[in-house]
């Protein structure tokens, strides 16, 4: 399953110094502890197990959905085939 969200890592697995979680603050609509509330809201009876399996993207300054803007290149095109080599290495 491929998710282009910040929701695809619901996990804390990124929020450490210098990540986006702290960086965004103050354009995010969730800071790091909102997140972590309705991250369990959503993960309901799977518990946070359930969101450390996934891997995260990251494109440092890239805004939500940037993959459906051309004009935000490089990062959109380094970022696609990034998914296409990992959809390529799970066949």
């Amino acid at each position: 399953m491929l998710l282009l969200s910040p929701w695809a890592d619901l996990s804390d697995s990124n929020d450490q110094p210098g990540s986006s979680i702290f960086r965004n603050e103050r354009s995010d609509f969730l800071d790091a502890g909102q997140l972590a509330i309705q991250a369990k809201t959503f993960l309901g009876p799977h518990g946070s197990g359930a969101s450390e399996t996934n891997r995260y993207l990251e494109a440092p300054d890239a805004v939500h959905d940037f993959l459906g803007l051309e004009y935000l290149d490089p990062e959109r095109s380094s970022t696609l085939k990034e998914i296409a080599d990992w959809i390529a290495a799970q066949s």
